[in-house]
C-alpha cells in the first residue's frame, strides 16, 4: 500500500500536460514527497528490523529519483 501511494504521488509529479501547470497538483505532490522523504530518513535511522529498513530505503530511493526527474 505504501508503494502504491508513493507511485500515485510520483505519477502526479510527472504529469506533462500544460493544463496541470495551472493547478497546485504538482506542488502538493512535491511537498508530500519531500515530507515523506524527511519522515522516511528519520525512520530508517531508528529501524532495527533489516527487512523494514530495506523497504524504507527503497521508498526513499524512489522518491529521490522522482524528484530528480521532475527537476530535469
Amino acid at each position: 500500500m505504501q508503494r502504491a501511494y508513493l507511485d500515485n504521488m510520483l505519477d502526479l509529479l510527472a504529469l506533462k500536460d500544460d493544463k496541470y501547470n495551472q493547478t497546485d497538483i504538482k506542488a502538493l505532490a512535491r511537498g508530500t514527497l519531500n515530507n515523506l522523504k524527511k519522515e522516511i530518513t528519520q525512520a530508517i535511522r531508528k529501524q532495527s528490523d533489516q527487512v523494514t529498513k530495506y523497504h524504507l530505503e527503497d521508498l526513499l530511493i524512489r522518491i529521490e529519483k522522482g524528484l530528480k526527474l521532475e527537476g530535469e
